[in-house]
């Protein structure tokens, strides 16, 4: 195999099957949106601007709602209603096409030219014409709550370790950290984890006891921060110097925070 190929890899069939009905899907919704503006008298040109309101706007909330450990609870939760919002809107608008060039709420009569003309009842104009201008409303709120919640958590001041009788700065130990987002199990159970993942990646020269003590706990320590930080504070784990920041406080490498980030995501 030549080196230019060798990290190349092939879409598995569930892969290229995803993409496969995604693809269909996207063109068939598509262009039946597309003949429903033009019925809704949008210019030709203009007819493909609309179906590219309800996909883009459905495709955003979606990444938003999906995007786990990104966004606080909250948004995250209503990008998930604003997705379901979306697919529903879709459904609907295909649905509203083709009962319309079936003959429902239209009539045929002159136009402009004389020729004769599909015309659609004016309720159904309004309302279907409405969408664009209510999908535009909602992603402006959704940029606004983003960039509010970007801007909290740059000026959130993440708390700094207390001396201890020795001297040096410590962090935090696990049980206190552990002991505003979980339980005694809950911990037991996200050491668990890190223990596992560190046990994978440290080499064979580590033994698991040496794992433990003291990598593990802090570890779990930062990745109890992290959650409590996210759903408490609504700091984002994307923010910017907030890997920098937990790794000096924790006194830990950058690495392992990211680490930390991936186990707490998943809690």
């Amino acid at each position: 195999m030549s080196a230019k190929g060798k990290g190349r890899r092939w879409p598995t069939v569930n892969e290229a099957g995803i993409f496969g009905v995604g693809l269909a899907a996207a063109a068939l919704s598509f262009d039946t949106l597309k003949g429903l503006a033009g019925l809704l008298a949008y210019p030709w040109a203009l007819t493909y601007l609309y179906p590219l309101a309800y996909d883009l706007y459905g495709l955003i909330v979606a990444r938003v709602w999906l995007a786990a450990g990104a966004q606080s609870k909250k948004l995250r939760n209503w990008a998930m209603w604003n997705t379901m919002l979306s697919i529903a809107l879709s459904v609907a608008a295909n649905a509203l096409y083709h009962a319309l060039i079936n003959g429902l709420w239209t009539k045929v009569e002159p136009g402009l030219d004389g020729q004769p003309a599909l015309h659609v009842a004016i309720p159904v104009v309004i309302a279907a014409s409405a969408i664009p201008p209510i999908a535009l409303g909602l992603v402006i709120h959704l940029y606004t709550v983003m960039t509010r919640e970007q801007v909290e958590s740059a000026q959130t001041v993440l708390p700094t370790p207390s001396p201890t009788a020795d001297g040096p700065m410590t962090a935090p130990s696990l049980a206190d950290a552990a002991a505003a987002r979980t339980s005694m199990a809950d911990t037991e159970i996200l050491d668990a984890e890190v223990v596992d993942e560190l046990s994978a990646t440290s080499g064979s020269s580590q033994t698991r006891a040496a794992i433990e003590s003291p990598e593990a706990s802090k570890k779990s320590a930062v990745v109890a921060e992290l959650i409590r930080l996210r759903d408490e504070e609504g700091v984002s784990w994307s923010r910017r110097g907030l890997v920098p920041d937990l790794a000096r406080q924790f006194d830990v490498s950058r690495s392992l925070v990211e680490q930390a980030k991936t186990v707490a995501a998943k809690g």
